[in-house]
């Protein structure tokens, strides 16, 4: 993967050179080296070519860019597993997002894919698709982001609290069962999206209720799926549009059914995923067998064993 990603930054990198003043790209490796040579450029005060990629920069790309494609797509396929198996077990939401999609996209769910293509704004009217999946990312986060303590650093709505000693802002995490403050200078905070998202302020922080997020009085202020403030997923709006995208073109041709009681069986055993079809441990965590496992980012526990079959009620 490295000498493949390596390859494109090199390819890209002459190909600006050669252009210098042509149409710039959003993509990501384009977006990298149009920062790097604004850098470079700036730092020597010259406009000329810049004919050496620097090594360390690179390499740092090249890293970046690895975590674009696995993180993001590891991520997004997680989350799209989660959103068919809440809504295989709640029928009414699922009837509610099929009726959408067919209001939006015409009721031949074969014809999806080029009703986005012609007009990807119809992905902006799926209000309550979009509801369903900030409802699984609040129950079922797939990754979080830690932060640096020091003194002098304010973050905005946030739980700390602010003393000033020695004209110095000094900032205390308090611990809400005995109100203990503890100081962050020195230390790595971690806000636990699970904490967050489960928290009893939610009302029914452990039902699957996708309403929730149409409801304009909903307090949303402990959601943080992507993080929040300018540290926050970059990738955030394209695993939005491509979960979508994937559940426009499969949740009315499929029924989905998770098959954990099938763990023991010989399908599963030794099948070659990587997962163990442990039925010894937990087998379930907040009344959820698919509860998160760590395996790189979060994941469903033994990646979400499945019977899933083409559904007999579509037009095609």
């Amino acid at each position: 993967m490295n000498r493949y990603i390596g390859r494109v930054l090199d390819e890209r990198f002459v190909d600006r050179q050669k252009q210098p003043d042509g149409k710039q790209q959003k993509h990501v490796i384009d977006l990298a080296l149009t920062t790097y040579l604004k850098e470079v450029k700036g730092s020597t005060g010259s406009d000329s070519r810049v004919d050496k990629m620097d090594p360390d920069f690179r390499a740092g790309a090249i890293a970046n860019i690895k975590t674009f494609v696995f993180a993001g797509h590891d991520t997004t396929s997680s989350t799209i597993c989660y959103c068919y198996n809440y809504l295989s077990k709640n029928p009414a939401m699922l009837a509610k997002i099929r009726a959408e999609h067919d209001s939006i996209f015409g009721p031949d769910p074969a014809s999806a894919a080029q009703a986005i293509k012609a007009d990807a704004r119809l992905l902006n009217r799926l209000e309550y698709t979009t509801a369903v999946i900030k409802e699984v990312l609040r129950l079922q986060p797939p990754a979080s982001s830690i932060r640096v303590g020091e003194e002098g650093y304010i973050p905005r709505r946030s739980c700390f609290h602010r003393q000033i000693t020695d004209s110095l802002f000094s900032f205390f995490i308090h611990d809400p069962a005995t109100g203990q403050a503890i100081h962050t200078k020195d230390l790595m905070l971690w806000p636990v999206d699970v904490g967050l998202h489960r928290s009893p302020l939610w009302g029914d922080p452990h039902t699957f209720r996708p309403a929730r997020f149409l409801d304009p009085s909903t307090n949303t202020s402990a959601y943080v799926p992507f993080s929040k403030g300018p540290r926050n997923c970059i990738g955030q709006e394209l695993a939005m549009i491509e979960t979508k995208v994937i559940l426009a073109m499969t949740i009315r041709s499929f029924e989905f059914e998770a098959a954990y009681a099938e763990l023991g069986s010989k399908e599963l055993k030794g099948d070659g995923s990587g997962y163990p079809s442990d039925t010894s441990g937990v087998q379930e965590m907040w009344g959820d067998e698919a509860y998160q496992i760590q395996l790189g980012t979060a994941k469903p526990r033994e990646g979400m064993p499945c019977r899933l079959r083409r559904r007999k009620e579509t037009s095609n």
